[in-house]
């Protein structure tokens, strides 16, 4: 990963992101767009808008109609944040959901693609059964909150994408059935 950190404070830093981003959004709205920023699981951004509740605090921050929040189910692992808490934190802005899962390296395996966590252990993309967060859960409580927007699905993994896509397709598909049903 580049390293993309602004020089100065994290408080300056968030200052920064926070003007940038009302900017950006005065000039959406005259748009009629919307703006969305996700929490972002890339090392270089974690400490700005890594975390669920610095997400919120920042849309709040830029208090605009046209600056809102992409949950990514997946990346609050990477943080140590427990997924179904940081959807809690970002649901009042939220109007996109990134779905993904991951899975911890096991010691000696290796992987060209991965994502080093918070506390240093390596993660790598799977398909959407066979990571370490329960879709189950997060898709009940976005059914519980009248969440009817798009879902986006996310694999990063090395496996085929076209296969892999067409697999968590059917899977997401299975879940949501099954959620909407209960």
């Amino acid at each position: 990963h580049a390293n993309l950190a602004l020089p100065g404070s994290n408080g300056d830093q968030r200052r920064w992101v926070i003007e940038g981003l009302r900017s950006c959004a005065a000039r959406a709205a005259s748009l009629g767009l919307l703006l969305a920023s996700e929490n972002v699981d890339d090392p270089s951004a974690r400490p700005l808008m890594g975390h669920g509740r610095d997400c919120r605090e920042i849309c709040e921050a830029v208090d605009s109609n046209s600056y809102r929040l992409i949950y990514d189910a997946g990346a609050a692992l990477h943080l140590g944040d427990d997924p179904l808490n940081t959807l809690h934190e970002m649901a009042p802005y939220m109007c996109h959901v990134h779905v993904k899962n991951t899975r911890r390296l096991m010691p000696g395996e290796n992987k060209e693609r991965y994502v080093e966590a918070e506390n240093g252990q390596q993660y790598v993309s799977t398909t959407l059964e066979t990571g370490e967060v329960d879709l189950v859960p997060i898709l009940t409580e976005l059914n519980r909150l009248k969440y009817d927007g798009h879902m986006l699905i996310e694999y990063q993994g090395e496996d085929d994408p076209r296969i892999a896509l067409e697999h968590n397709v059917r899977y997401l598909r299975t879940l949501l059935q099954e959620v909407g049903d209960h």
